[in-house]
């Protein structure tokens, strides 16, 4: 059903949302409600397709932190090795 009240019919639905339903941004020990940065999650159609029996989950995209290196004192800096698992 549209806005304007018209209605569609189809034989199928592909919904491509993305991170969007339900989305959180992680950013240290915060969590912010969002789709990507600075955009906003898709509270309302989550909320919808929960409602209406479709099982939600959530997907970890793994997305390691993005740093510019021109702006580093690479200098400064000690070596870390990473953890074995």
């Amino acid at each position: 059903l549209l806005a304007d009240g018209r209605r569609l019919g189809c034989g199928a639905v592909v919904l491509t949302t993305g991170t969007f339903l339900r989305g959180l941004i992680h950013i240290g020990e915060k969590k912010i409600v969002a789709g990507r940065m600075n955009e906003q999650a898709s509270l309302g159609l989550s909320a919808t397709m929960d409602r209406a029996g479709f099982k939600l989950g959530r997907l970890k995209t793994g997305t390691p932190p993005r740093l510019d290196g021109r702006t580093i004192d690479w200098a400064s800096l000690e070596s870390q090795a990473a953890d074995e698992n």
